[in-house]
């Protein structure tokens, strides 16, 4: 068990964010998300994941904390 006085001696510091190009979702989610300039933006759709070249297997599970770490941005939709 560690005192508080002993807590108080490590360094705090900002969180530090996700890489851009990071794919991420919670547990609990059926969204997924991609770091995109240091926001979190929605893929719309299978088809929109899947034109892009990502790939289900990079999807990193994260808590609710991380991913409101990132401000929301708007949402990527596959064109053609």
């Amino acid at each position: 068990e560690i005192d508080l006085e002993e807590l108080n001696e490590y360094i705090k510091s900002k969180a530090i964010k996700l890489k851009d190009n990071t794919l991420i979702k919670t547990a609990e989610g059926h969204t997924v998300y991609v770091i995109s300039n240091g926001l979190r933006r929605s893929l719309a759709n299978e088809e929109t994941f899947t034109s892009l070249g990502y790939n289900w297997s990079a999807i990193n599970i994260v808590s609710e904390r991380v991913l409101k770490l990132h401000k929301l941005g708007e949402p990527i939709i596959y064109s053609q």
